[in-house]
């Protein structure tokens, strides 16, 4: 596309760099978590450095809301042009569907897998009776840290929101 077609375009040049800075922030953020001791959870670490706790803890502030706020001011136009139906029927397909596939496939699987890697490559139970106890935790509210067989969204976290 060349200057001209971009210039003439309804996207606003403003925003498209604000998402990029944003994006860059998020692939820093979690680039400079191997070297940080704030990510204890983090599966490798290759040493220590104040400087990614640094970037970690400030860029945490603010990268998702940044999404967020873009995100919400084009969601009116976007709304008053589609309709409610076609809007919110648009945004199911688009993330509500990968979300539950998610919550209900993927995190459960990654969590089994996770287990049968701890215990050596052998699971207690088949995936299936994991999957169906990993099922029946839909529903409770649970504080403090998450055990394997808890029911939580990992890092599809931000999807929930639309």
């Amino acid at each position: 596309m060349n200057q001209g077609n971009r210039l003439n375009s309804n996207r606003s040049q403003f925003f498209d760099a604000v998402r990029n800075l944003a994006m860059l922030a998020v692939v820093l953020f979690h680039a400079v978590a191997a070297y940080s001791t704030v990510t204890p959870h983090w599966s490798v670490h290759d040493g220590t450095s104040i400087t990614a706790d640094i970037i970690r803890e400030v860029f945490d502030v603010f990268m998702m809301p940044i999404f967020f706020f873009v995100a919400g001011y084009f969601a009116l136009p976007s709304l008053l042009r589609k309709g409610t139906w076609e809007f919110l029927r648009g945004k199911l397909k688009r993330l509500g569907i990968p979300w539950l596939f998610a919550i209900f496939g993927i995190i459960p699987l990654f969590q089994y897998l996770g287990q049968m890697k701890a215990a050596g490559g052998h699971a207690r139970q088949p995936f299936l009776g994991y999957w169906i106890t990993y099922l029946r935790g839909f529903g409770i509210f649970q504080i403090g840290p998450l055990s394997p067989e808890s029911v939580n969204q990992w890092h599809y976290w931000f999807i929930s929101f639309w």
